[in-house]
């Protein structure tokens, strides 16, 4: 199965410019030659270099000092992505699963509430559900819509908000089954 909800992190701080314009060229001087056409005139490390040692600290640490510029946007990727796995790859469902979680999938309450229920598949289908939902949340950044509804952005500001109450709902679930998500 092709993984839906997983973002691709960038190893390169190169980019962005629109390709020979004069910031361009900066650029490309500054990650190649660590020289930057500002005022004053600055030399330094290459960018590329910086590039190498964060892709070593990310991989060594599971962050780098670029990944902390807009924290919460790195940590919805890796999130969307490793629940989106998780719901994939498991093997297990939490033991109590879903004790007083019934309003989460209300057509099937009746098989899985309780903690003596004996029906693993029914639960074992409603984990999977509940880290896909998840991932899902993490995946949809409330800062990253493209909705320009102008003059007054209703739908704009609609849909940021929905997407904020989503992340902080599955956040707050979350906080419920967090030792429990393992493979």
């Amino acid at each position: 199965m092709t993984p839906q909800y997983r973002q691709v992190i960038p190893y390169s701080n190169y980019g962005g410019y629109r390709r020979f314009c004069l910031l361009w060229w900066n650029e490309l001087s500054r990650w190649v030659f660590g020289l930057s056409f500002g005022n004053p005139l600055h030399w330094g490390l290459p960018d590329w270099m910086w590039d190498i040692y964060s892709f070593w600290h990310r991989g060594r640490y599971g962050w780098c000092n670029q990944d902390t510029w807009s924290l919460d946007v790195y940590l919805n990727k890796v999130l969307a992505g490793s629940l989106e796995h998780l719901a994939h790859h498991s093997h297990g469902v939490p033991a109590g699963f879903p004790e007083g979680v019934e309003e989460w999938v209300p057509s099937r309450s009746a098989e899985v509430s309780g903690t003596g229920s004996d029906d693993v598949n029914a639960r074992f289908l409603l984990w999977q559900a509940k880290l896909l939902e998840w991932a899902k949340a993490f995946s949809e950044d409330p800062s990253d819509v493209d909705i320009y509804d102008a003059p007054d952005y209703t739908k704009h500001r609609a849909e940021e908000e929905r997407r904020r109450e989503a992340l902080h709902k599955a956040l707050k679930e979350m906080e419920l089954w967090w030792e429990a998500l393992w493979s």
